[in-house]
């Protein structure tokens, strides 16, 4: 008799413990969040040690954060089982990070349009981040979707502080 993929019995897990899939998956978003978070860190402790290329330094990690952001922003909107306010908010979050990935590339080269550029989108992100914050407090009874808000809460404040700081 041959046997299927449905006879064979899957591994019991305790009530608390993870799939392995999930925990590999939570250990390589920890490591793409810190990635860029540690190139903003050594391109600030660079500019207060007087270095001069701390801004290629900074704007990589600006970039990096900005892509690594994006790709998962974009992969949010993929997924079927959130509703309508977190595609909403995930797509005006999209939208966010494209346009500042291209403000930090823009201020290497001092344009003036980079300045109101900067400024307009501080307060587009923090309207982004004002209805993702109104939309955590509705649903943080859900772990799914807290989930979702915080991370998303997360990384638009780490963008809009790299806006506000800036590499000029």
């Amino acid at each position: 008799m041959e046997q299927r993929p449905l006879d064979f019995e899957e591994r019991e897990r305790k009530p608390g413990e993870e799939s392995p899939t999930r925990a590999r998956n939570k250990k390589l978003t920890f490591y793409l969040d810190i990635i860029p978070l540690t190139l903003l860190a050594l391109g600030i402790g660079l500019q207060y040690l007087g270095q001069m290329n701390w801004r290629l330094i900074f704007a990589l990690g600006a970039i990096l954060a900005c892509v690594i952001y994006l790709s998962s922003s974009l992969l949010l909107l993929w997924r079927k089982r959130y509703g309508t306010l977190e595609s909403v908010i995930s797509a005006l979050s999209v939208l966010f990070f494209m346009v500042a990935a291209y403000v930090i590339y823009l201020q290497f080269f001092n344009l003036e349009q980079t300045y109101f550029l900067r400024s307009g989108l501080k307060w587009y992100g923090m309207a982004v981040m004002a209805v993702a914050s109104i939309g955590f407090v509705f649903r943080m009874r859900d772990h799914y979707f807290s989930e979702f808000y915080r991370r998303l809460l997360t990384r638009l404040l780490i963008l809009i502080a790299i806006l506000f700081k800036g590499i000029l």
